[in-house]
């Protein structure tokens, strides 16, 4: 049984509760080879918001043991039902879509 009562990091809290951040520092679903280069990003927890929505989001999440076919499998397998995406954090995740 998942515990899903953890709590989060404290930095994850202190990066969402001071708001949004720059929209310049977004990038696009085209850029996302940039995830997978040395270092880390300018925003690795954070989100930003133009003409009132949301646009990005992102959380630094560190997953010891992962492989490249686990990570291949869980983006081709959990966009296609909102349950399959709410698996991953039943309290955040209410559904998905993609276009």
């Amino acid at each position: 049984m998942i515990d899903h009562s953890r709590k989060f990091l404290p930095t994850t809290l202190a990066c969402v509760n001071a708001g949004p951040v720059d929209p310049a520092a977004e990038f696009s679903i085209h850029e996302r080879d940039r995830l997978a280069y040395p270092g880390y990003l300018d925003v690795e927890t954070g989100y930003t918001v133009l003409f009132g929505r949301i646009r990005f989001a992102s959380t630094l999440v560190r997953m010891l043991g992962l492989t490249p076919e686990m990570l291949d499998w869980w983006f081709n397998w959990h966009p296609f039902e909102d349950s399959r995406y709410a698996i991953w954090c039943p309290v955040g995740h209410r559904g998905i879509s993609f276009k």
